[in-house]
């Protein structure tokens, strides 16, 4: 799957992460010296380097520069299970799991069911890898009073998520940080806060203009069609009818119900799931 030369053309893998990687090196052998602004294959024309979810900035990305296309997705995927693993083997030592226990663990995490679904959307799968990392930089050596370096620790796996390309995946990021952590004490959420934050301004080539794209493009209302292009042309209010289709009734929320946009409604579950799990843990907390 790695030195092959053929692979899977699936979902995203197909419709978007290989066009857009295939134009983002085209652009660069054009002229190496002047930055791949525009997109002059997509529509009339479109942001290239403002759209996070070409991955321009992400390090591990690089790979699709040296190599073609089908060998570099495998090399990718391949880094990033290895990444999970390790973030989950590393979580789970030091909650004093044994080794072989933690093994097994990093195992199910990086072949398991979510990870194998997420194949085909590179962005979410690399994404998802560091979510077991947030978790072990989040078990701090003193409970109640995260040190300087175990916050920067954080804020490097929140630059990576971000970079990720998959912006989605900070809720679940912070989310999770959250449980394992923000209820111990004030320092431990306003360390939080603070980590995020140092994150958004260590990844802020890629965040900045994504976040100037998207609130240009949401002020104009419908300016692409939500089934082409994703969250980026929601008005506001879809975006809220993202968060909870049943109870705000928009034609967007309609076509989550009637299952017609499969990854939304994923997120959707997941983002709920999530959030319920988080109010609970208040309420158990202050039950106490």
């Amino acid at each position: 799957f790695v030195f092959g030369r053929r692979m899977y053309f699936l979902a995203d893998a197909l419709h978007e992460q290989y066009p857009w990687q295939s134009v983002l090196n085209s652009l660069l052998r054009q002229d190496a010296q002047a930055p791949p602004l525009w997109n002059p294959h997509a529509f009339c024309g479109s942001p290239l380097l403002a759209d996070i979810e070409v991955q321009a900035y992400y390090p591990p990305a690089m790979v699709y520069r040296l190599f073609p296309y089908p060998t570099a997705e495998g090399i990718f995927l391949v880094l990033h299970l290895f990444i999970a693993l390790a973030g989950t083997y590393s979580f789970l030592r030091c909650k004093g799991l044994e080794r072989s226990v933690a093994v097994l663990g990093g195992i199910g995490f990086a072949l398991g069911g979510h990870m194998f679904m997420l194949v085909a959307n590179q962005r979410a799968f690399a994404a998802l890898s560091w979510l077991p990392w947030i978790a072990r930089v989040t078990v701090y050596r003193r409970p109640s009073h995260p040190s300087p370096t175990e916050l920067m620790a954080q804020s490097f796996c929140f630059t990576w998520l971000l970079l990720a390309g998959h912006p989605q995946y900070l809720i679940y990021g912070v989310s999770l940080a959250i449980l394992l952590a923000g209820f111990r004490s004030m320092r431990c959420f306003t360390g939080l806060v603070a980590s995020v934050g140092i994150a958004v301004l260590l990844a802020g080539a890629a965040v900045i203009p994504f976040l100037s794209y998207l609130f240009l493009d949401t002020e104009r209302g419908r300016s692409l069609a939500i089934p082409v292009r994703g969250l980026d042309s929601m008005p506001w209010f879809n975006l809220l009818a993202y968060l909870n289709p049943g109870l705000l009734r928009t034609p967007y929320s309609e076509e989550l119900i009637g299952m017609r946009a499969h990854w939304a409604s994923f997120h959707f579950v997941g983002t709920a799931l999530t959030w319920g799990a988080l109010i609970g843990s208040v309420v158990s907390m202050k039950s106490r």
